[in-house]
């Protein structure tokens, strides 16, 4: 996930090619001897290569048995790995990996006006709970865009236009 983060901030698009300049990769902690230098700057598809390498180690070797929802299981890893075969248009893949990460997950649309502030909601797949005493500075998504919430939240047009008239999606304010 770091990675991908990463290769996104700094790197070009997957899709604009994979031998563009990406991040520097360590597979292995840096040393003494290499701290001042630091390893080179990889290629996009060599970065995505060790993104996808990882996440489909993990997708195959998880289980979905967790204790707490802030643990990484493969519901998990699955999530990431098809938002990862997205970026690279990797439809098909995408469309598996999230099916494999929604197993066990019950969709329910009357949690929805709930604004999603509970994350023992059964649609939450993956979270870290705040308590009443803790500050959600930066302790959730939403923190990244503003101060004001969902309220710089851009949605295609062309994307709204697909919602029949009786989905829940049409009673979030845009």
């Amino acid at each position: 996930m770091a990675y991908h983060h990463l290769i996104r901030e700094y790197g070009q698009a997957y899709t604009h090619g994979r031998d563009n300049p990406g991040v520097p990769i360590y597979l292995e902690p840096a040393t003494v001897e290499n701290a001042e230098t630091g390893n080179p700057r990889s290629n996009v598809g060599a970065v995505y290569d060790v993104i996808i390498e990882d996440l489909e180690f993990a997708s195959a070797n998880l289980d979905q048995e967790r204790r707490e929802k802030w643990e990484i299981n493969s519901n998990v890893a699955n999530g990431l790995l098809a938002r990862v075969y997205l970026y690279t248009e990797a439809y098909q893949k995408a469309a598996d990996a999230a099916n494999e990460a929604r197993q066990g997950f019950v969709f329910n649309p009357s949690q929805y006006q709930s604004g999603f502030q509970d994350i023992n909601d059964t649609e939450w797949m993956w979270g870290a709970p705040q308590s009443n005493d803790q500050t959600l500075f930066f302790g959730s998504f939403a923190s990244f865009w503003d101060g004001s919430r969902y309220s710089r939240i851009y949605v295609n047009p062309s994307f709204v236009e697909n919602f029949t008239d009786n989905d829940v999606r049409n009673t979030f304010s845009l």
